[in-house]
């Protein structure tokens, strides 16, 4: 019998991974195409990145994504339509409102991880912590399928912290971190005892 967090483990990762294989089955029939159909032959749109807005200790489903409306468990502010027949949100977010068919938001996750830390290594890799394998995040999974080697910007990019690693992937899929978007990156500035001369 299988528990809510396997199947939510193993949906999400057969999610992940049917749209990583449709990817690789794309970059693999695109020259076939174009063979086949020299000048006239449709361009594949591949996707150019992933952005994960990770709002940890963020605001509530409820005042947000889920408001709930006419239920006991519904949140203080007032839903509206979006772009998506049958989908509300938040009256805060009418911007994003506009914008609904371009997101998947999910509504009935659930887990047994009743620590934040474990829960958040679910949701970042689709695994428990495991003390025996460092899972992937999806950050990583994302540079590893879809990442430039030869680009000169960094292909996994984490904001205001670090995020979960490359893990088994090698750490050449770790994140860039920056602490603070509005200065330098940590370590680019030259040590306090070296002038340019001597750098």
């Amino acid at each position: 019998m299988t528990d809510r967090r396997d199947f939510l483990r193993f949906g999400l990762m057969g999610l992940l991974g049917s749209q990583l294989a449709g990817l690789n089955s794309l970059r693999a029939s695109q020259p076939r195409a174009q063979k086949m159909n020299g000048k006239n032959a449709p361009k594949m749109v591949l996707p150019k990145a992933c952005i994960l807005l990770w709002m940890n200790g963020g605001p509530s489903h409820v005042d947000t994504w889920d408001p709930k409306p006419g239920t006991k468990e519904g949140g203080p502010f007032k839903a509206i339509k979006t772009s998506v027949r049958g989908i509300e949100i938040c009256e805060h977010l009418p911007q994003v409102a506009a914008l609904a068919e371009h997101l998947a938001i999910l509504r009935g996750m659930t887990s047994r991880e009743g620590n934040h830390q474990r829960a958040a290594q679910l949701l970042h890799t689709g695994y428990s912590p495991n003390p025996t394998v460092a899972f992937p995040s999806l950050g990583a999974l994302m540079a590893e399928e879809l990442g430039d080697t030869e680009a000169e910007l960094p292909n996994f990019v984490s904001l205001a912290g670090p995020s979960m690693g490359g893990g088994i992937l090698g750490v050449q899929f770790n994140p860039f971190v920056v602490q603070n978007p509005l200065e330098p990156p940590q370590n680019v500035a030259l040590w306090r005892n070296a002038d340019e001369a001597r750098f």
